[in-house]
């Protein structure tokens, strides 16, 4: 760590090692998930090799049912099931264009699966919350 505080002290912002040091620790006991590692990338890929979850069988078909179990699998990275998920990476995920991805997002939401908590931009993904087991659509009746 001495080497490299020596190394970028001409462009760092805290000058003193101390309080580099101390900040670094800080933002490592901090850190959840790997730098640069892509959650959704993680979500596809375990959706791809474990049983999908129980919402997913009400799903027709399979570009559907892996988005359910992509949703499910970011929502158990966060205790309030909470995650962002952006049409862009979902239609790259599912092999298919941002719009038909952002309309199977919110047509899970209109079923009862997910629950937008937070509206998007172009800057940043919308939020999500997966509620799916036992949820009901807008009818009030099981899809």
């Amino acid at each position: 760590m001495r080497k490299w505080h020596s190394r970028a002290l001409h462009v760092i912002g805290t000058k003193n090692f101390d309080e580099t040091w101390a900040d670094f620790v800080r933002a490592f006991q901090s850190a959840r998930h790997p730098l640069r590692w892509k959650a959704e990338v993680w979500a596809s890929e375990q959706a791809k090799a474990a049983p999908p979850p129980p919402r997913a069988s009400d799903c027709d078909s399979e570009p559907v049912k892996l988005l359910v179990g992509i949703c499910w699998h970011l929502a158990s990275l966060h205790r309030e099931r909470r995650f962002f998920l952006s049409s862009h990476s979902a239609g790259t995920l599912l092999g298919m264009s941002h719009d038909k991805a952002l309309r199977l997002l919110l047509m899970l939401c209109a079923d009862g699966v997910l629950q937008k908590v937070e509206q998007g931009n172009e800057h940043r993904a919308n939020r999500y919350r997966y509620i799916g087991e036992g949820a009901r659509d807008l009818t009030g009746s099981e899809r």
